[in-house]
């Protein structure tokens, strides 16, 4: 390479000012070397110390200290456009939002007067916040919230409702937990001081006294440091290179490229939308994914959702009350569709009612329609008298043991069917099933007074069934008036035969009643089984039958229990009764025992 014209060998260096040649370019004027390429600048001036202003015969030391200097003179052309940068898909811009929805707010954001447009809007803000904060009371066209005031759609009464025979009288009581209050100003959520910002108790101040407090930079704003400890980042961009020197405190900032700029404000092509990864300010790039903004408000004039019928625009995980949101549905049903608070029932329809009466230890007591009627008996021993409102209960002082043989049985009996019945015993703590024992006899009214007598009780489920024989449980029976006879069990009669069984009549002999009776039924027992087929037994008063229903003992079993009289038998003194053998299994039965099961008559007319 040539740096100087032939005939300028021993010349002065000032030759230099004028003609350098870099990169095969002639350039002129030393005034543009000195204040364009100080690297070039320098190394003239450390050549003329050393050879001297005007060195002859120093061509060749000259040329060597020029090719050094060429080498490393920047050959770049540097980038002025931001759109021809590379990597501007990388995420250097943490200032900003992705339009992935993967960062998140660093604080509140305030869209302005601009809509915020998603198919779903989902708040996950701890219950005890309200998840919107609404300024405008204008209705939201087809919002349909979960809750009004903390209340289901189910609290309130359709629009157009009636109050028939039909319906129900439920007194409901309002909610609990789910009636949160918040001021009508709302609260300051998020403090502009973060719990970072101030020192914790017992801090001190044992830093280096010695420190940059101030960073200045020419044409840029300084930096301060915000702490004692802060730390100052130096951040080399395209096409600089930052060198350190720790003793000197100095730092050396030098280009790698020629024409270009550091400053990304400097940079052309700002409007460009380069960065697809961002959100744009004019909302015209939708988010590509789901955008979570943490702890922080999401602000507008107004909030759109443009999802399908059949998802929720919302997701709200507060129950907290959301002041001024004026909704358009609740749980699917218009304003109309509810009866205002206040309203009243008039004519005959009680605007207040016990829809339910309760009593420890016994079934509660439900209303079966708005004009139902509770009716309260006063039992043995009990009276009853009524003033206005009040009902007064007051005992006789005597025990039912006493004063009365027949006692009102408990539990509420419940007709089940013509000969079972049920009472409730919660927990089995009355142990009815062993008050109403086999043989305890029973009487109750319907249009007459009927008897029986307890053939079985047995508890489960806070309830106790109750089997009995003798006259049928009608479907008319006033269970209420049932009681039990606490003086005596049923009477057993027994008839036997002793040996081999056979079909014949009056097999084991005759038995006279010795006074009126109530006969109530028969059971049946073997010695030892007969086999293939059942064997029967009829038992006749005064030669007919009496039992419908014959006294039955199947095959291979030694007992048959249970079988009831027909209806309203009763027996006067000296009417007697015996058994026929109706049919005998395959292989005979061996020795019969028949017990009639009966009371005096006298008995149901004590008091």
């Amino acid at each position: 390479m040539s740096y100087f014209p032939s005939g300028y060998v021993d010349t002065s260096l000032d030759i230099i000012d004028t003609y350098i040649d870099v990169n095969n370019s002639i350039v002129k004027g030393s005034k543009w070397c000195a204040n364009t390429m100080n690297p070039i600048l320098d190394e003239i001036d450390a050549i003329e110390r050393e050879l001297g202003v005007n060195p002859a015969g120093s061509y060749d030391t000259v040329v060597l200290r020029l090719d050094a200097l060429e080498s490393s003179v920047p050959t770049g052309t540097g980038v002025t456009a931001h759109n021809e940068l590379t990597g501007l898909e990388n995420d250097d811009h943490t200032q900003y939002l992705l339009a992935a929805g993967t960062r998140a707010l660093t604080n509140d954001w305030d869209a302005g007067n601009y809509e915020i447009r998603a198919q779903t809007l989902q708040a996950d803000v701890s219950n005890g916040t309200s998840p919107l904060t609404i300024t405008s009371q204008t209705v939201v066209t087809n919002l349909n919230v979960d809750l009004l005031d903390g209340n289901h759609a189910d609290a309130f009464s359709p629009s157009g409702h009636n109050h028939d025979s039909s319906y129900i009288s439920i007194i409901s009581i309002p909610l609990e937990g789910n009636i949160p209050l918040i001021t009508a100003g709302g609260e300051l959520i998020n403090s502009e001081y973060s719990p970072d910002s101030f020192s914790p108790s017992g801090h001190n101040h044992s830093y280096a006294e010695v420190s940059f407090s101030t960073i200045e930079v020419s044409g840029q704003n300084n930096i301060v440091a915000s702490s004692p400890t802060d730390t100052l980042t130096f951040i080399a961009g395209s096409n600089v290179i930052i060198t350190t020197n720790e003793t000197n405190d100095s730092l050396t900032i030098s280009a790698t490229g020629e024409g270009g700029t550091s400053d990304h404000g400097e940079l052309t092509g700002l409007d460009d939308d380069d960065h697809t990864q961002y959100l744009l300010a004019d909302g015209t790039r939708g988010l590509t994914g789901d955008w979570d903004a943490g702890s922080h408000k999401v602000k507008s004039e107004t909030f759109e959702s443009d999802v399908a019928e059949g998802t929720p625009p919302l997701t709200i995980a507060s129950s907290t009350v959301c002041t001024n949101l004026n909704a358009d549905l609740l749980d699917g049903f218009h304003s109309d569709a509810f009866a205002t608070s206040g309203h009243v029932h008039s004519g005959t329809y009680a605007e207040f009612a016990f829809k339910t009466i309760e009593i420890s230890g016994q079934a509660a007591v439900v209303a079966d329609s708005v004009d139902d009627t509770l009716t309260i008996i006063a039992g043995t021993g009990i009276s009853l008298a009524t003033s206005g409102d009040t009902i007064t209960i007051t005992s006789s002082g005597s025990s039912p043991g006493a004063a009365s043989m027949w006692v009102t049985v408990p539990g509420s009996p419940s007709r089940t069917d013509g000969d079972t019945f049920t009472i409730a015993d919660v927990g089995n703590a009355g142990l009815y099933n062993y008050l109403l024992q086999r043989g305890t006899i029973l009487k109750w009214t319907d249009t007459t007074t009927h008897m029986a007598c307890v053939v079985s009780a047995s508890y489960a489920g806070d309830v106790v069934t109750v089997n009995i024989m003798g006259d049928t449980l009608d479907s008319s029976a006033t269970m209420n008036t049932m009681q039990y006879f606490c003086g005596e069990k049923a009477r057993v009669t027994s008839f036997a035969y002793a040996g081999t069984m056979y079909v014949a009549t009056n097999i084991m002999g005759q038995y006279n009643m010795p006074m009126p009776a109530k006969i109530f039924g028969a059971d049946g027992y073997h010695g030892t089984a007969g086999k293939t087929n059942a064997t029967t037994y009829d038992i006749n008063k005064n030669g007919s039958t009496v039992f419908t229903a014959k006294v039955s003992i199947a095959s291979d079993q030694t007992k048959g229990e249970g079988y009831t009289a027909n209806d309203n038998i009763t027996a006067a003194v000296g009417d007697y009764f015996t058994v026929d053998c109706d049919s005998v299994s395959y292989t005979r039965p061996v020795d019969a025992y028949i017990n009639l099961l009966w009371c005096p008559l006298y008995i149901q007319y004590l008091s």
